[in-house]
């Protein structure tokens, strides 16, 4: 696949460089050549066009390089549904990010998207992640939030320097905007959400087991009834075996 990219931009580039070289020189030395014009006098003009369309077609190249370089870096870290950052990114947040302050990291969980899918098709599906990835965007300030989709319909969102009554406020307002009607590809579209909240600081070791606890605390909203959210608990909540299997280390 990329050596296609370079089968077309390779021709491109000289043909610029050619053209760029050959104008440069050729019209700054045209009236300047001694007769006859093919001679062995003039061979450094020619010499000097060939270098010049050279280097040009290695920084053409080179160009090419970094943004192709650019365009992967980008994405390995954000979802190509909704640009957002996907699940490398968020291991990318927790290696970088470093505060004593309190934190919330909210899971959440589209009610029915399957369904949705099932019935209006993938396509519409995924132009209503695309919405609610932009109304997720709404919520707090750019400033405070970092928000990843990590597959499917689960998205992170986490909230720096927050306090629990701050994360819930964040909250209500997610289940306010993503409950609202959709118009996607012709169709309206009605949703629910689930959200589990975790408080925590982004100095405790274990990212991965928080992240779980999110989820654990996401899937009690969902067996309450959906379309709200749950705190995890230090010593009262579990993490769902149908997910997580035997490693029920709940904390709450």
């Amino acid at each position: 696949m990329r050596l296609k990219k370079w089968v077309k931009i390779l021709p491109t580039s000289i043909m610029i460089a050619a053209i760029t070289g050959m104008l440069l020189l050729f019209f700054t030395q045209l009236f300047r050549l001694p007769e006859p014009f093919f001679s062995n006098q003039n061979l450094p003009f020619f010499f000097n066009t060939f270098m010049v369309i050279i280097i040009t077609v290695l920084i053409i190249i080179m160009r090419a390089m970094l943004v192709e370089r650019a365009v992967l870096k980008k994405l390995a870290f954000r979802d190509g549904i909704t640009d957002l950052y996907n699940r490398h990114g968020l291991e990318q947040f927790w290696k970088t990010y470093r505060s004593k302050k309190s934190m919330a990291i909210l899971y959440l969980d589209l009610d029915h998207f399957k369904e949705i899918n099932d019935r209006f098709g993938h396509h519409v599906g995924d132009a209503l992640l695309r919405e609610v990835s932009v109304r997720l965007q709404q919520v707090e300030s750019k400033k405070q939030r970092e928000l990843f989709r990590l597959g499917g319909d689960e998205f992170v969102m986490i909230l720096k320097n927050c306090d629990p009554i701050m994360a819930k406020r964040a909250a209500t307002q997610i289940l306010d905007k993503l409950t609202k009607p959709y118009a996607v590809e012709g169709y309206h579209v009605l949703i629910t959400v689930s959200i589990g909240i975790r408080m925590c600081t982004a100095r405790n070791a274990e990212h991965d087991m928080l992240v779980k606890e999110a989820d654990a605390a996401m899937y009690v909203a969902k067996k309450q009834g959906k379309n709200g959210f749950f705190v995890f608990r230090e010593g009262r909540s579990k993490l769902p075996k149908e997910k997580y299997g035997n490693i029920n280390q709940a904390k709450s």
